[in-house]
């Protein structure tokens, strides 16, 4: 199955006071099958990092296929 591979760098703010919060904000690469769509991987990536605490607003700076 071919795969893809993306990059995803994001900015996490308390929800509540608009805070930076730098040690939830990173970038990371991710490796996804080829017949899922770029909004389907982003909608997730999103999902995902928006749970890493409570009152956790998350601000993507870059989602881009490599």
């Amino acid at each position: 199955m071919d795969k893809q591979l993306w990059f995803f760098s994001w900015n996490a703010y308390d929800a509540k006071t608009w805070e930076h919060l730098p040690e939830y904000s990173y970038g990371e690469t991710y490796v996804s099958d080829a017949s899922v769509s770029a909004q389907e991987i982003f909608d997730g990536l999103m999902e995902q990092k928006s749970k890493l605490r409570d009152n956790l607003w998350i601000h993507c700076i870059a989602f881009n296929k490599l």
